[in-house]
């Protein structure tokens, strides 16, 4: 299942500050130069119907610059987060997805930019300009993968962000099945097809149509939650929708045989 996130686009650029106590937390302004941060965030709780998704997924590819992810420390040391719509759309169009702890270094070296200019001018009151190029590189925070990971391995934001293919080019989807809870909701999976370069069919029936009104010879893959028994008489392939959400974690095709219905 898909955990809820909590999104918003913070921009950092120039940074404008009248700071009179040292706890005080620097103040972003968004410039057209800012780069603009998708925050993932644990919830107790799901946040409401994403009844907007094909909406958000356009504004995510057009705006976000990186994904901030909570996260922890596996055994081998590396960042790992919890799996999202926002952690998996990021995935799906190239964006780095880093630990929050590069937003606590950024914190850092803009408070220590602040006191450097208190000190000089012997104000607590001061304007502080802080150019994106003094943060620290993100590099180091990458996350390698998530806790729902299964059937393939860690890497997937890497790779994703140093390839420019979409993982679902070729591929035709067609959904079977109500999605009801647990299952994520049919809309959510059908835009993260679409976000990772598939096309869906929405009326089987008429596919042989679409066929040959597109004259393409794709893949046609069907997913279908798990309660789908009855195989579809020109069904092709029916598979669990964790093939989905897996794939896009590892942004690597996984094998169907794993997830086979």
């Amino acid at each position: 299942m898909l955990q809820p996130d909590r999104v918003s686009n913070k921009g950092f650029a120039q940074t404008e500050t009248a700071k009179t106590h040292q706890t005080e937390s620097a103040r972003f302004e968004q410039t057209e130069a800012a780069s603009r941060f998708a925050f993932v965030r644990f919830s107790p709780h799901r946040s409401g119907h994403f009844s907007e998704t094909n909406r958000h997924a356009r504004l995510h590819a057009l705006l976000v610059t990186h994904c901030i992810a909570s996260t922890t420390m596996d055994e081998d040391g590396d960042y790992t987060t919890n799996r999202t719509v926002k952690y998996l759309l990021s995935i799906l169009t190239h964006k780095p997805i880093v630990s929050f702890d590069w937003i606590t270094e950024i914190d850092t070296v803009i408070n220590s930019c602040i006191a450097k200019d208190q000190q000089t001018k012997h104000s607590d009151i001061v304007t502080t300009f802080v150019s994106v190029e003094q943060f620290p590189s993100w590099k180091p925070f990458t996350v390698k993968g998530d806790y729902q990971m299964s059937h393939c391995t860690k890497g997937g934001p890497d790779r994703s962000w140093s390839s420019p293919k979409n993982l679902f080019d070729g591929f035709l989807f067609v959904l079977l099945g109500d999605f009801d809870p647990p299952c994520p909701q049919k809309d959510e999976i059908m835009h993260l097809l679409q976000a990772g370069g598939g096309n869906i069919v929405q009326d089987p029936e008429t596919r042989e149509k679409h066929f040959k009104e597109q004259n393409c010879d794709k893949e046609v893959v069907w997913i279908a939650d798990r309660k789908t028994r009855r195989r579809p008489r020109h069904a092709d392939q029916v598979v669990y929708y964790k093939w989905v959400l897996d794939s896009i974690s590892g942004f690597q095709l996984l094998p169907f045989r794993f997830y086979l219905l």
